[in-house]
């Protein structure tokens, strides 16, 4: 596709940060219609930058970084491939693609920003997080705004061009779904179980994936480091001795149940204090002086290799009512992208997997992660019927 046009547009507005004070959608308006205004007059070219300019002046980059960038979509309605459940499932997931990489829309998203607000023409609307250094807006400063050119030389064209083909590529082995899951609710995880309901669906993913694969993969879960001033993330190893013990009877997998989610909960705390493993090691590996010969067996061993390949990459999210779904992309071609936000009425699943690849199927780990919550309630449920008749015989 040619790109006529080698200019495109977007707003540049300071921002005022209000510590301790959220403020309400007046703050915003003023400043949002500003933009709109702006896109009637004179609609933006499609743009999509697919690396960050990390080595140029930042400078140059300065009126884009702190601008917020909105553009028109073609056609916000992408439907979604077969196979269709129910009418929800059809607006669920078309309202996912009008934030995902699909050929109707990817290049009228600007994705290199801390957080993007997207609002279609259906008056839908999604927003995207990435985790790099920012700051908490709460508020929006309505004194001043202007408008702000950039243009793309005859080089930038062919790179967009290159990348719509690369992106078309991508999007078309993209499968990506919502799962709405609410036949029992989070609150019944806290109150009866009396586990953290995190914990809890990632026992389930983990179930999940050795029902579809019949084997057990190292997992990738996102924890905050918010306790710390510029603390971002650490990884957290969901796969453990404890969750892939194998057992026959109820009695010994409400046991080993208990302690994998125990292992969990405890490795969550450590994660998020700093105690994690991942990210001690990537500062060690940052620090080691390649170009001079240095090296260590420990990261050249294959062991350790596979040990970060995470065929499952998984996140959880605070749960907000007005939040339809969320997701993720898979890490790896074979793999899985989950995101999940855990409400007390239901927990909603994004899932992603490549069409490309035989070993994976967004559909078939649906129905399994659906399986794997049914069975582990049965298993406390069970527990506690056992529990019970023995306090009864009493």
């Amino acid at each position: 596709m040619t790109i006529s046009s080698h200019s495109a547009l977007c707003r540049e507005r300071p921002i005022a940060i209000v510590p301790g004070r959220l403020s309400g959608s007046s703050s915003a308006q003023p400043g949002l219609r500003a933009v709109v205004l702006d896109v009637e007059e004179q609609p933006p070219t499609p743009l999509h930058l697919t690396e960050k300019p990390t080595n140029s002046p930042t400078h140059r980059y300065g009126p884009l970084a702190r601008s917020y960038y909105l553009s028109p979509q073609p056609n916000p309605l992408f439907p979604p491939l077969p196979p269709i459940a129910t009418p929800q499932q059809h607006a669920i997931d078309s309202h996912l693609h009008t934030i995902c990489s699909t050929p109707l829309n990817f290049a009228n998203l600007f994705y290199d920003k801390a957080f993007t607000l997207i609002v279609d023409s259906f008056t839908r609307s999604s927003a995207m997080e990435e985790h790099s250094p920012g700051v908490d807006v709460d508020a929006l400063n309505e004194s001043s705004s202007s408008a702000v050119k950039v243009k793309v030389s005859d080089t930038g064209n062919r790179l967009i061009n290159y990348s719509w083909e690369w992106l078309d590529w991508v999007a078309d082995d993209k499968i990506w779904n919502v799962l709405w899951f609410s036949e029992y609710n989070t609150d019944w995880v806290k109150n009866d179980v009396r586990f953290s309901a995190d914990a809890y669906i990632q026992m389930a993913l983990q179930l999940a994936w050795y029902k579809t694969h019949r084997t057990f993969m190292a997992t990738y879960k996102t924890v905050l480091t918010r306790m710390f001033k510029r603390g971002c993330t650490e990884t957290l190893r969901s796969l453990t001795t404890e969750s892939r013990d194998p057992t026959s009877s109820n009695k010994t997998k409400y046991l080993l149940l208990q302690r994998a989610l125990q292992k969990h909960t405890k490795l969550t705390r450590e994660a998020a204090i700093g105690c994690g493993i991942d990210r001690h090691l990537l500062g060690l590996r940052l620090l080691l002086r390649s170009f001079n010969g240095e090296s260590t067996p420990l990261f050249e061993d294959e062991l350790f290799d596979q040990s970060q390949e995470w065929k499952l990459s998984t996140s959880g999210l605070s749960a907000s009512r007005l939040f339809k779904g969320t997701g993720s992309g898979a890490a790896y071609d074979d793999g899985y992208g989950i995101n999940y936000l855990a409400a007390p009425e239901m927990v909603k699943f994004g899932i992603e997997s490549k069409f490309s690849n035989p070993a994976t199927s967004t559909a078939s780990l649906k129905a399994a992660i659906v399986e794997s919550l049914y069975k582990m309630k049965a298993v406390f449920l069970v527990h506690q019927l056992e529990a019970d008749v023995v306090h009864a015989s009493l």
